[in-house]
C-alpha cells in the first residue's frame, strides 16, 4: 500500500506510529497530508521495515562527522548543499560517507578558498542511502 498515513504527532509519540503501521490504521490521505491546523506526523508507507530515520537527521550525522575531520578548525561557511535521499535509513542502521573534493577555488581573500564536494552515504550493507553535494568556504594556514 502506497500513500501517506497521518496522525496528530501526540498520539505517533504515544503509541510510537512512526515506522510500520500495525493494528487499528489511522485515516489515509491522498498524496500528501493536509496542513489544516493540527500537527501532523506522517508516515509514507513503502515496505520500511523498521523504524526510519528523517533524513535531515542522517544528513546532520554525516555532517557532524565530517565537521569533526575535515572542517574542524578551518570552515568559515556553508554556501550551498544539494540533497537527494536514495533509501531510507532505520533505527539500528550504521552509515558512513565518502567523501570527493570535487573543486578548489581562491578568493580574492589570501588564505580563503571556496571548496565543492561530493558526499555519498551508505548504510552497513554498503547500499548507498543519500548522496549531496556541499559548497563551503574554508581558510588556508595562516601566512
Amino acid at each position: 500500500m502506497v500513500g501517506w498515513v497521518c496522525v496528530p504527532a501526540a498520539e505517533a509519540v504515544t503509541t510510537g506510529t512512526t515506522g510500520t503501521v500495525s493494528g487499528k490504521l489511522p485515516k489515509r490521505v491522498g498524496s500528501g497530508c493536509p496542513a489544516a491546523g493540527a500537527i501532523l506526523a506522517c508516515v509514507l508507507l513503502w515496505g520500511i521495515q523498521g523504524r526510519p530515520a528523517p533524513g535531515a537527521l542522517t544528513y546532520g550525522l554525516i555532517e557532524g562527522l565530517i565537521m569533526q575531520g575535515m572542517v574542524q578548525g578551518t570552515g568559515l561557511a556553508l554556501l550551498e548543499v544539494h540533497k537527494k535521499m536514495l533509501a531510507p535509513v532505520v533505527a539500528g542502521d550504521t552509515i558512513w560517507a565518502d567523501i570527493e573534493v570535487t573543486g578548489v577555488r581562491p578568493t580574492s581573500q589570501h588564505n580563503r578558498a571556496v571548496v565543492s564536494s561530493t558526499i555519498d552515504v551508505f548504510n552497513q550493507h554498503g547500499k548507498p542511502v543519500m548522496a549531496y553535494t556541499a559548497t563551503r568556504m574554508l581558510a588556508g594556514r595562516p601566512d
